[in-house]
């Protein structure tokens, strides 16, 4: 019944991004209103990932950055929480896990929040001066428009920001909604695919640039079905962490956007293989021939939607793997979808 449910929360996920589109458009011009001066953008896990490649694309174009922090060591490793009153941007789909509550009571009252998350009646809810609220209906405990839709207004956050996007807000949105209907509609049922993970109990997933909090998000998805999942990000496959491929039950997606690091990262992939080890690979680029790994194409989209789609693509892969793995636990013992209380 879950993997049922993950299935059904994933093909609706275009449906979301239809419903949310108009507000998103919105966001932009909410933020110029409040972000006149330095600002502070924050989450954890997933809502940390979420943020990640957003802020990526403006660290591209702007010399001079918000600061981005863990919320954790927002208040424990930053300068004191109640001597600043830089404007708090807060992405939390509970808005009420532990930091996020602690967060919220040891500001200033004065201080600007901006708060994005799925419950207007949290605790962020409830304190935000400025709700950017949305709407995921997620069945599965497994994240799915509740991390797209987080990304989707990260985007337009990043925008109001002063990231200047490769077409108008409103026209991205739409060839979102369009070309999710046609990627999440395609069956990935590869034998290939189903052969990998059947004989796989560790996998890295190999990331950078926009695409590092997708990464971090799928290793911390697969750890909650008790999987070893490893993020591996900044480039650093060719340091140790290269040598847990020599175990036989290690497989390694490999996330390879059409930008130009994509040649570097096709001769890593084409080395791994060459070896023998197992090997996915998500892209949108062109593989170099002498690749005999399982390849997902994703679809050509502007950059600013690449993180989305690379997203939608680790979810079909993510799904696959719950159907291949029938005896793992689905929903963690450990843990709730708010995280755990201090």
């Amino acid at each position: 019944m879950e993997t049922l449910n993950y299935y059904r929360d994933l093909k609706k996920q275009p449906e979301c991004f239809r419903e949310h589109r108009q507000q998103a458009t919105k966001i932009p011009e909410q933020i110029r209103a409040i972000s006149d001066q330095p600002i502070i953008l924050t989450g954890i896990a997933t809502s940390l990932s979420a943020w990640k490649g957003a802020y990526t694309l403006l660290s591209m174009q702007k010399f001079q950055l918000p600061v981005l922090k863990n919320t954790g060591d927002l208040l424990e490793y930053c300068f004191p929480i109640q001597k600043d009153m830089r404007p708090l941007f807060v992405m939390s789909r509970s808005g009420n896990s532990a930091e996020i509550v602690r967060l919220m009571k040891e500001i200033q009252p004065g201080r600007i929040v901006a708060g994005i998350t799925e419950e207007k009646d949290s605790a962020l809810g409830g304190r935000a001066n400025l709700l950017l609220q949305y709407t995921a209906d997620e069945q599965a405990f497994q994240n799915t428009s509740s991390f797209t839709l987080s990304q989707m207004y990260a985007l337009a956050v990043m925008i109001g920001l002063g990231y200047k996007p490769s077409k108008p807000l409103e026209q991205l949105l739409n060839i979102l909604a369009d070309q999710a209907e046609d990627f999440c509609s395609i069956q990935n049922e590869d034998e290939k695919l189903k052969d990998i993970f059947s004989e796989t109990n560790t996998i890295l997933i190999d990331g950078q640039g926009i695409l590092t909090g997708v990464a971090e998000q799928y290793a911390l998805d697969f750890q909650e079905t008790r999987t070893a999942g490893i993020s591996v990000v900044g480039g650093i496959m060719r340091h140790g962490v290269i040598e847990l491929t020599e175990k036989a039950d290690v497989a390694t997606i490999m996330l390879i956007p059409d930008d130009y690091a994509a040649e570097r990262r096709f001769r890593l992939a084409g080395e791994l293989c060459r070896q023998g080890k197992k090997v996915i690979i998500l892209t949108d680029s062109q593989p170099q021939k002498d690749i005999n790994g399982y390849i997902l194409k994703i679809p050509s989209v502007p950059v600013e939607l690449k993180t989305i789609f690379f997203t939608l693509g680790m979810q079909k892969l993510f799904g696959i793997y719950l159907s291949v793995k029938d005896d793992l636990p689905q929903q963690p013992a450990l843990v709730g979808k708010v995280t755990r209380e201090e």
